[in-house]
């Protein structure tokens, strides 16, 4: 799915329980110029471009069954449960940010989007098992979404990555 911040018309937001069956929020900022002209000329002249099929369904359903062997040490198990556990206001680890800005922090489902996405980071690393860094690589984009800021935090404008950062810092490995 898509989402527009310019094109809203006939558009609604999402309910939270619904963005949280997302994987991920992918941020893809404007692209500069430079690459604006290789767009133009990849897609408006006189050859059309078609493109080419990388896997078929089997070999997905392959490559889906490999994330799932990599191997999470217990301890970087519990360092991903300790990171969403800190994102709820009442907990005891809860940051400065969550704690005044939250409402909600991430389901046990966002746990699970941050272990599998950190699986593929090690796997696209050439690791055979999930490392801390696979773990902050993914964090903001497994979780950014599942953040539910309060009033405070909307009015103020506080970014979920902000807070994401913070708690990623404060709780140690």
């Amino acid at each position: 799915a898509t989402q527009n911040p310019i094109d809203m018309e006939g558009t609604y937001p999402l309910p939270e329980a619904q963005l949280d069956r997302f994987m991920l929020k992918i941020i893809v900022s404007a692209p500069p110029a430079d690459e604006i002209v290789a767009i133009l000329d990849r897609t408006t002249g006189m050859a059309a471009p078609s493109p080419d099929a990388v896997a078929n369904a089997a070999r997905i359903e392959q490559l889906k069954g490999l994330v799932r062997q990599v191997p999470a040490a217990s301890h970087v198990t519990g360092y991903v449960a300790r990171l969403v556990a800190a994102m709820h206001p009442a907990a005891t680890d809860a940051t400065p940010l969550v704690k005044q800005y939250l409402r909600f922090g991430p389901s046990p489902r966002g746990a699970q989007a941050v272990m599998m996405a950190a699986k593929v980071s090690a796997l696209r690393d050439g690791r055979a098992n999930v490392a801390f860094e696979d773990i902050k690589r993914v964090a903001h984009a497994a979780l950014r979404h599942r953040l539910i800021r309060n009033f405070e935090g909307q009015a103020k404008e506080i970014a979920p990555d902000e807070i994401i950062s913070e708690v990623l810092q404060a709780i140690p490995e």
